[in-house]
């Protein structure tokens, strides 16, 4: 519990990757609590979130097509070159398509990868080296009769380190066969901790 709240005056961060300490607190013991500080003033226990609506195809796919173009989702990073710690990966669909995903994530944009809409997704040797990791989504969550579903990917903990600029990509890829109404039906969310 904190008594009071004290507030160091000192020189700003000069670099995106400086940091600075901020007295956020006193505990009931006398400790001294520090929150860090990047050169935008973010504290850096924040989260950051970034979400990609590739448009999808209102029709059948098969199992292993891409759902979706190359996703993009920027912001994964306090500054260019950083990274982060993936903690969580939602998948929601307006559809309700009883179906699990797999997306496979880059830290860098997989250039010699033809990534299609409804088409079989096969990542270019060129690009395995900027995987990430791939994430398993399954056991949908189903709304109103059953017209949306919600899949999510929790306490992950992959960390991730961006080869340059703030983007992680990414392929969702089907593992059934859904039928989509519109084109705006999948959207792709993800959450981390900056690193």
């Amino acid at each position: 519990e904190f008594r009071r709240v004290l507030f160091r005056s000192e020189a700003s961060p000069t670099s995106a990757t400086d940091t600075k300490e901020k007295i956020v607190g006193i505990t009931q013991k006398g400790a001294l609590r520090v929150a860090l500080e990047d050169a935008s003033g973010n504290a850096l226990g924040s989260v950051l979130r970034a979400a990609d609506t590739a448009a999808v195809t209102a029709a059948a796919y098969s199992t292993g097509n891409a759902v979706g173009a190359k996703r993009t989702f920027s912001s994964m990073a306090l500054a260019s070159g950083l990274g982060g710690i993936l903690q969580t990966v939602i998948v929601r669909d307006k559809a309700g398509q009883n179906v699990n995903y797999d997306l496979i994530l880059f830290d860098a944009d997989p250039t010699s990868t033809t990534i299609t809409d409804k088409a079989a997704v096969a990542v270019n040797t060129a690009d395995l080296a900027k995987i990430i990791g791939v994430v398993s989504l399954t056991g949908i969550v189903l709304g109103a009769a059953a017209t949306m579903g919600v899949l999510t990917a929790s306490g992950l903990g992959l960390a991730y380190k961006l080869t340059s600029g703030t983007t992680i990509y990414g392929i969702l890829v089907t593992r059934g066969a859904p039928t989509y109404a519109s084109t705006s039906d999948v959207s792709v969310e993800l959450i981390a901790l900056p690193g």
